[in-house]
């Protein structure tokens, strides 16, 4: 009976491993490195933001980056999850400048450079899709 004990043991644990194998995928999704380039009005963007934002929110959820000289990364930890995104580009106008006899006062808000059809939530052309089998590198040219 022993032995028939650890053959149950044995097996019950060929089933839950095949099961987590096949299942636990499902409940906790694979993330994917993000990276890429931004180009506007034929430079590397020197500055700004990049968010992607999940087409199906009950799938996914959204993430974004940091644009530094044309240039952003998302690492895999905090990377995105397979699906499809709609990108949102942001950069303030860097014609804004504080003159500090003005202080104190409302500080200003800098315009936003980047057309409505890029840095737009709602309004955005801009889609990408997230694949396993890519590199999920991607090149936005703004014009």
């Amino acid at each position: 009976m022993h032995s028939s004990s650890q053959s149950l043991r044995a097996a019950l644990g060929l089933v839950v491993g095949m099961l987590c194998a096949t299942g636990c995928d499902d409940k906790h999704p694979k993330r994917y490195a993000v990276s890429g380039s931004v180009r506007f009005e034929n430079a590397p963007l020197p500055f700004g933001s990049i968010r992607f934002i999940p087409t199906d929110l009950r799938k996914n959820t959204d993430g974004g980056a940091v644009i530094q000289d044309g240039k952003f990364s998302i690492p895999r930890d905090k990377g995105l999850f397979a699906g499809t995104y709609r990108v949102v580009i942001s950069a303030a106008d860097e014609k804004v400048t504080l003159d500090p006899k003005d202080a104190p006062g409302p500080t200003p808000v800098a315009d936003e450079r980047i057309p409505v059809r890029y840095s737009s939530r709602t309004k955005t052309i801009l889609t990408i899709e997230i694949s396993p089998d890519g590199e999920n590198v991607f090149p936005f040219d703004l014009k």
